[in-house]
Protein backbone atom coordinates (compact mmCIF):
# COMPACT_ATOMS: atom_id res chain seq x y z
CA UNK A 1 0.00 0.00 0.00
CA UNK A 2 3.10 2.57 0.91
CA UNK A 3 4.21 1.86 -2.52
CA UNK A 4 1.45 2.42 -4.30
CA UNK A 5 1.09 5.84 -3.14
CA UNK A 6 4.18 6.60 -4.32
CA UNK A 7 4.32 9.61 -6.14
CA UNK A 8 4.36 8.09 -10.21
CA UNK A 9 3.57 4.90 -9.57
CA UNK A 10 0.84 3.47 -11.15
CA UNK A 11 0.46 -0.29 -10.12
CA UNK A 12 2.20 -2.22 -8.13
CA UNK A 13 2.31 -6.19 -7.04
CA UNK A 14 4.77 -8.74 -5.43
CA UNK A 15 5.37 -12.76 -6.38
CA UNK A 16 8.01 -14.85 -4.74
CA UNK A 17 10.45 -14.31 -7.48
CA UNK A 18 10.64 -12.22 -10.63
CA UNK A 19 8.74 -14.19 -13.69
CA UNK A 20 12.56 -14.38 -15.04
CA UNK A 21 14.16 -15.68 -12.23
CA UNK A 22 11.25 -18.12 -11.50
CA UNK A 23 11.43 -21.79 -11.62
CA UNK A 24 9.80 -23.17 -8.46
CA UNK A 25 8.32 -26.74 -8.72
CA UNK A 26 5.58 -28.65 -6.46
CA UNK A 27 3.54 -31.61 -7.51
CA UNK A 28 0.19 -30.14 -9.08
CA UNK A 29 -2.41 -32.80 -9.58
CA UNK A 30 -5.93 -32.52 -11.87
CA UNK A 31 -8.50 -34.95 -11.17
CA UNK A 32 -6.03 -37.21 -8.76
CA UNK A 33 -3.54 -36.81 -11.61
CA UNK A 34 0.08 -35.30 -11.61
CA UNK A 35 -0.13 -32.14 -13.74
CA UNK A 36 3.80 -32.71 -15.10
CA UNK A 37 6.34 -30.20 -15.71
CA UNK A 38 3.78 -27.67 -14.05
CA UNK A 39 5.57 -24.99 -12.05
CA UNK A 40 4.30 -22.76 -9.47
CA UNK A 41 4.37 -19.03 -8.85
CA UNK A 42 3.87 -17.48 -5.60
CA UNK A 43 1.64 -14.06 -6.16
CA UNK A 44 0.24 -11.23 -4.20
CA UNK A 45 -3.07 -8.76 -5.81
CA UNK A 46 -2.79 -7.08 -8.76
CA UNK A 47 0.17 -9.22 -10.39
CA UNK A 48 -1.18 -9.65 -13.72
CA UNK A 49 -2.76 -6.24 -14.40
CA UNK A 50 0.62 -4.65 -13.20
CA UNK A 51 2.91 -7.32 -15.47
CA UNK A 52 0.52 -6.56 -18.50
CA UNK A 53 -0.63 -10.31 -18.60
CA UNK A 54 -3.90 -10.30 -20.38
CA UNK A 55 -6.85 -12.54 -18.13
CA UNK A 56 -8.36 -14.98 -20.74
CA UNK A 57 -11.25 -16.02 -18.44
CA UNK A 58 -12.52 -15.06 -14.89
CA UNK A 59 -10.71 -12.67 -12.54
CA UNK A 60 -7.08 -12.42 -11.25
CA UNK A 61 -5.68 -13.12 -7.47
CA UNK A 62 -7.04 -9.42 -5.61
CA UNK A 63 -7.45 -7.93 -1.59
CA UNK A 64 -10.61 -10.46 -1.34
CA UNK A 65 -8.52 -13.22 -1.64
CA UNK A 66 -6.67 -12.83 1.95
CA UNK A 67 -6.36 -15.38 4.53
CA UNK A 68 -9.43 -16.94 5.34
CA UNK A 69 -11.04 -17.19 2.41
CA UNK A 70 -11.19 -19.77 -0.30
CA UNK A 71 -7.77 -20.88 -1.46
CA UNK A 72 -7.62 -19.70 -5.50
CA UNK A 73 -5.38 -20.02 -7.71
CA UNK A 74 -4.93 -19.02 -11.27
CA UNK A 75 -3.96 -20.83 -13.52
CA UNK A 76 -1.83 -19.93 -17.26
CA UNK A 77 -3.47 -20.78 -20.56
CA UNK A 78 -0.90 -23.70 -20.95
CA UNK A 79 -1.93 -25.28 -18.31
CA UNK A 80 -5.57 -25.04 -19.03
CA UNK A 81 -4.79 -26.07 -22.50
CA UNK A 82 -2.54 -28.92 -21.58
CA UNK A 83 -4.49 -30.57 -18.75
CA UNK A 84 -8.29 -29.31 -19.37
CA UNK A 85 -8.87 -29.70 -23.03
CA UNK A 86 -12.32 -28.56 -24.28
CA UNK A 87 -13.06 -27.91 -20.64
CA UNK A 88 -14.09 -24.95 -18.43
CA UNK A 89 -11.60 -24.50 -15.69
CA UNK A 90 -13.21 -22.08 -13.96
CA UNK A 91 -14.44 -23.58 -10.46
CA UNK A 92 -12.33 -26.37 -11.21
CA UNK A 93 -10.69 -27.72 -8.62
CA UNK A 94 -6.32 -28.91 -8.24
CA UNK A 95 -4.33 -29.61 -5.10
CA UNK A 96 -0.80 -28.28 -5.03
CA UNK A 97 2.17 -29.51 -2.58
CA UNK A 98 1.96 -32.25 -0.64
CA UNK A 99 4.31 -36.06 -1.24
CA UNK A 100 8.13 -35.16 -0.31
CA UNK A 101 7.62 -31.02 -0.55
CA UNK A 102 7.71 -28.99 2.13
CA UNK A 103 4.32 -27.64 1.02
CA UNK A 104 1.64 -29.18 2.38
CA UNK A 105 -1.38 -30.25 0.58
CA UNK A 106 -3.86 -27.37 -0.97
CA UNK A 107 -7.06 -27.85 -2.46
CA UNK A 108 -7.62 -24.85 -4.51
CA UNK A 109 -10.33 -23.43 -6.90
CA UNK A 110 -9.17 -21.99 -10.48
CA UNK A 111 -10.57 -18.50 -10.20
CA UNK A 112 -8.75 -17.01 -13.73
CA UNK A 113 -6.72 -17.80 -16.90
CA UNK A 114 -3.83 -15.79 -18.16
CA UNK A 115 -2.25 -15.49 -21.21
CA UNK A 116 1.10 -17.88 -21.13
CA UNK A 117 3.91 -15.51 -20.06
CA UNK A 118 7.49 -16.22 -20.15
CA UNK A 119 8.53 -17.99 -17.17
CA UNK A 120 11.95 -19.01 -16.28
CA UNK A 121 15.21 -18.62 -18.21
CA UNK A 122 15.05 -16.60 -21.49
CA UNK A 123 16.33 -19.67 -23.37
CA UNK A 124 14.11 -22.68 -21.31
CA UNK A 125 10.60 -23.43 -23.41
CA UNK A 126 7.35 -22.01 -21.19
CA UNK A 127 6.52 -24.61 -18.88
CA UNK A 128 2.85 -24.96 -17.92
CA UNK A 129 2.22 -22.40 -14.86
CA UNK A 130 0.15 -22.09 -11.94
CA UNK A 131 -0.11 -18.80 -9.52
CA UNK A 132 -1.35 -19.18 -6.04
CA UNK A 133 -2.18 -15.97 -3.67
CA UNK A 134 0.24 -15.75 -1.06
CA UNK A 135 -2.10 -15.56 2.35
CA UNK A 136 -2.98 -18.99 1.31
CA UNK A 137 0.40 -20.39 1.93
CA UNK A 138 1.65 -21.61 5.36
CA UNK A 139 4.74 -19.29 6.69
CA UNK A 140 7.34 -21.35 6.10
CA UNK A 141 7.01 -20.66 2.34
CA UNK A 142 7.54 -17.25 2.79
CA UNK A 143 11.16 -16.81 2.67
CA UNK A 144 11.61 -13.57 0.15
CA UNK A 145 9.57 -11.20 -2.01
CA UNK A 146 9.88 -9.58 -5.22
CA UNK A 147 8.19 -6.47 -5.73
CA UNK A 148 7.58 -5.23 -8.98
CA UNK A 149 6.27 -1.28 -9.20
CA UNK A 150 5.29 0.00 -12.52
CA UNK A 151 6.06 3.65 -13.14
CA UNK A 152 5.48 6.61 -15.45
CA UNK A 153 9.46 7.68 -16.45
CA UNK A 154 12.68 5.95 -14.60
CA UNK A 155 11.75 3.68 -12.30
CA UNK A 156 15.07 3.69 -10.63
CA UNK A 157 14.66 7.11 -9.66
CA UNK A 158 11.95 5.53 -6.76
CA UNK A 159 14.81 2.98 -5.48
CA UNK A 160 15.52 5.10 -2.57
CA UNK A 161 11.95 5.32 -1.58
CA UNK A 162 11.68 1.77 -1.94
CA UNK A 163 14.36 1.13 0.76
CA UNK A 164 13.17 3.62 3.08
CA UNK A 165 9.22 2.53 2.89
CA UNK A 166 11.25 -1.39 3.63
CA UNK A 167 13.52 -0.22 6.61
CA UNK A 168 10.79 1.43 8.23
CA UNK A 169 8.57 -1.42 8.03
CA UNK A 170 11.48 -4.10 9.52
CA UNK A 171 15.16 -2.85 9.44
CA UNK A 172 16.21 -6.43 9.62
CA UNK A 173 14.63 -6.98 5.95
CA UNK A 174 18.09 -6.61 3.26
CA UNK A 175 16.37 -5.03 -0.12
CA UNK A 176 18.78 -6.23 -2.51
CA UNK A 177 18.76 -7.05 -6.53
CA UNK A 178 16.45 -3.30 -7.22
CA UNK A 179 16.67 -3.34 -11.32
CA UNK A 180 14.43 -3.11 -13.97
CA UNK A 181 13.25 -5.56 -16.00
CA UNK A 182 14.89 -4.50 -19.16
CA UNK A 183 18.08 -4.29 -17.42
CA UNK A 184 17.12 -7.82 -16.01
CA UNK A 185 16.83 -9.42 -19.17
CA UNK A 186 19.75 -7.93 -20.69
CA UNK A 187 21.62 -9.18 -17.68
CA UNK A 188 20.49 -12.94 -18.77
CA UNK A 189 21.13 -12.46 -22.52
CA UNK A 190 24.23 -10.59 -22.06
CA UNK A 191 26.59 -13.51 -23.69
CA UNK A 192 24.49 -13.39 -26.66
CA UNK A 193 23.98 -9.33 -26.80
CA UNK A 194 28.65 -9.54 -26.46
CA UNK A 195 28.27 -11.93 -29.46
CA UNK A 196 26.13 -9.93 -31.56
CA UNK A 197 28.02 -6.73 -31.21
CA UNK A 198 31.18 -8.31 -31.81
CA UNK A 199 29.74 -9.84 -35.05
CA UNK A 200 28.84 -7.22 -35.78
CA UNK A 201 32.04 -5.22 -34.95
CA UNK A 202 33.71 -7.91 -37.39
CA UNK A 203 31.31 -7.59 -40.20
CA UNK A 204 32.38 -3.81 -40.33
CA UNK A 205 35.60 -4.39 -40.43
CA UNK A 206 35.63 -6.74 -43.26
CA UNK A 207 33.16 -4.29 -45.11
CA UNK A 208 35.76 -1.46 -44.75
Amino acid sequence: QRFAAMSGVRAVTLSHSSLLRAGRSHPVRVDGVVARDTRFMQTGPAFFSTMQIPMLQGREIDERDAAGSVPVVVVSEQFARTFMAGQNPIGRHITVGGGVGPLRELDLEIIGVAATAKYGPLKNTIPPVVYVSYPHLPPSQLQQMTFALRTDGDPLRHAATIRQIVNSADSRVPVTNVVTQAADINRMINQEIVMARLGTAFAVLALV
